[in-house]
């Protein structure tokens, strides 16, 4: 090959017997310019009479690979959880080469509708209603289906952890598939913790795809546990594991209705495209205002993919990018720091402002002495102040008990998995006042006489 039409040439490959091309890549070759090549056949004793050939390489019609190394700003290579309100994503620069990079006019990004496939039989008897699936996790105390706490239908799993060494339970194996985004949902009523550990298995049995601690539970209530991650080795081999471990005294725990949802590339279709964006840097946001414009929906999307293709400097399109899931999944923390003040005829509530990046408002609800509870309404405040209507001081007296429930909501409608509650007496209403008389002390009555500059000469006594 030679970069000028002239004698020199340089061998850049030898061509087997019995083959017919071969492939040659150099990332020094340069764009908009024309090579020229020598082939002819070599025996032993000598060559052949060369044939001539010349390629250009034009910009016009140079490719350049699609973006890599998609993630969410800010959170962890692996996770797939933006925590906001907005999703940012980032990736890595393309161009291996300088002269490629001066290529890059920017990127294209499609932001697609992620659409879950719900698979409720992916964990087999994940609602509990059987008697089996289900084995210990090392030793656990109690392994059993039970009626005592159920979420849905009637039964759920119970184990009890023993003081000492960690157990649980564990699932039976559940196929999963390379690069897929997972969200596994579970019901969780612990009895004398708030906390327990998840882990996920990837599906080749490798290692984990997910272990953590989930804590913020209410005790003896039903909590719903989330947990997202992406597969990074699929396979059969998958299973699942609740587990604790406690230094004094034993713990208990209800399981029930525990589903998957996945979130897979196929979601990336054209029906499901939202918005196409070209950006010059290596970022791009996705706003909740842009999410809520193009869903036309109040409550916007949580679960998005995104396509990204690399654009030269004469807009030839690179390949679409490995798809990237992103979603917002996790609902917001338990309201914390309630408290509640007695004023006349009711109560004022207050609460700790909410500290979450995808905070929108709160939700809350009522009752009034052992009334019904009130439907649930939305504020934006942290304080409000619940009154008695005259009904209710004729049913309950005027110092009935106000109850209230509050959660924190973010913009994507999901809920805290538990309220926090309080309850105050309301305050006694104030009798009219009576008899109320006023009598002229010195002066004249005479309101001008009242005071002379600044030297009180009278006033009235009430």
């Amino acid at each position: 090959m030679s970069d000028q039409q002239d004698t020199y040439y340089t061998t850049i490959s030898h061509i087997g017997v019995g083959e017919h091309s071969v492939k040659y890549m150099d990332p020094n070759l340069k764009i908009n310019h024309t090579y020229y090549f020598k082939l002819f056949c070599r025996t032993m004793y000598k060559d052949g009479k060369a044939a001539y050939a010349s390629c250009s390489i034009m910009l016009s019609l140079h490719k350049l690979p699609p973006p890599t190394g998609i993630r969410v700003r800010g959170a962890d290579p692996n996770s797939h959880e933006f925590p906001g309100k907005d999703c940012t994503i980032m990736w890595e620069a393309v161009g291996s080469t300088y002269q490629e990079a001066l290529m890059v006019k920017g990127y294209i990004v499609e932001v697609y509708n992620a659409i879950p496939i719900t698979e409720t039989a992916s964990i087999t008897n994940g609602d509990m209603e059987l008697d089996s699936s289900w084995f210990d996790y090392l030793l656990p105390s109690v392994n059993e289906r039970s009626i005592t706490q159920v979420h849905g239908g009637t039964y759920s799993r119970k184990f009890t952890v023993v003081s000492g060494p960690l157990c649980g339970i564990q699932s039976e194996t559940f196929k999963t598939i390379t690069d897929y985004l997972y969200s596994i949902t579970i019901w969780v009523y612990p009895v004398d913790t708030t906390s327990i550990y998840v882990s996920v298995r990837c599906g080749d049995d490798a290692a984990n795809a997910y272990s953590a601690q989930r804590d913020g539970l209410t005790q003896n209530s039903w909590n719903e546990v989330t947990i997202p991650y992406t597969e990074t080795s699929g396979g059969i081999g998958a299973y699942l594991l609740l587990w604790d471990i406690s230094l004094s005294g034993d713990h208990t725990f209800y399981i029930d209705d525990i589903s998957i949802n996945t979130t897979s590339s196929e979601s990336a279709t054209s029906p499901n495209l939202l918005r196409t964006a070209f950006v010059k840097n290596e970022e791009y946001t996705y706003t909740v205002e842009n999410n809520m414009e193009d869903s036309g929906l109040t409550t916007p999307y949580s679960s998005l993919i995104f396509l990204l293709y690399t654009q030269n400097t004469v807009e030839i399109i690179s390949d679409p990018s490995i798809p990237f899931a992103a979603s917002n999944t996790i609902p917001p923390d338990i309201v914390s720091g309630i408290t509640a003040k007695s004023i006349v005829e009711g109560v004022e509530f207050s609460w700790d402002k909410s500290d979450e990046m995808d905070h929108k408002s709160y939700d809350y609800r009522a009752k009034v002495s052992s009334g019904d509870w009130a439907s649930w309404k939305e504020i934006d405040n942290n304080i409000i102040s619940i009154t008695l209507t005259a009904s209710e001081i004729t049913l309950y007296g005027g110092t009935a008990v106000i109850y209230i429930e509050v959660k924190d909501r973010d913009w994507y409608g999901q809920t805290s998995s538990s309220a926090s509650t309080s309850s105050e007496a309301a305050g006694l209403i104030s009798d009219e006042i009576t008899g109320f008389i006023a009598t002229m002390v010195g002066g004249t009555g005479d309101v001008e006489e009242l005071y002379n500059d600044i030297l009180k000469t009278g006033g009235v006594n009430f």
